[in-house]
């Protein structure tokens, strides 16, 4: 019954995403993934309608429940929920970059985990926006102190990629 009931106040619905979180961490852990799923995939959904404007702490949050949502779903085979929850959590943590800037890091192996689902998914399109997203984030890595191997991987991936499209020589 709590779980079809969305709290009115913003705090009880963040404290609710919490809590759903947490359950879907628990399952995980305990073994169901199925169960896992669901949790987390609530606490998306339910955190994804929280005003995020200059709200880092929610942008973390919306990211953090995205990440492992879409770690759930790839474990559980389902590629294309995995790539969704993986572009959710990078769009979260977009919106902090300036303000927050060892938010690049995780920004940028989100992007090179969407590459990834999406080439195995077949939308070449989609795989070439998010790699060369990740590539062109090596100056911003390098200014935050970061390891500009994601940016590496990323621009290696996506060269390989093209050229097994036939658009690149």
């Amino acid at each position: 019954q709590l779980r079809r009931e969305q709290p009115s106040s913003v705090k009880a619905r963040g404290d609710l995403g919490a809590s759903l979180h947490l359950a879907g961490k628990l399952a995980v852990r305990s073994g169901d993934l199925e169960a896992s799923a669901s949790w987390l995939n609530e606490a998306a959904a339910l955190r994804a309608s929280l005003d995020r404007k200059g709200c880092e702490k929610v942008c973390e949050d919306v990211f953090q429940t995205n990440i492992e949502l879409a770690r759930v779903s790839a474990r559980l085979g389902r590629l294309a929920e995995a790539a969704q929850a993986s572009e959710a959590a990078a769009t979260a943590l977009h919106g902090i970059l300036d303000r927050k800037p060892g938010a690049i890091s995780p920004y940028a192996r989100t992007l090179l985990q969407v590459g990834n689902l999406r080439r195995k998914l077949g939308a070449a399109e989609a795989a070439i926006a998010a790699y060369t997203q990740a590539a062109r984030l090596g100056p911003r890595l390098r200014e935050a102190g970061a390891e500009e191997g994601v940016a590496i991987a990323a621009a290696q991936k996506l060269i390989v990629y093209l050229r097994r499209v036939g658009r690149a020589s």
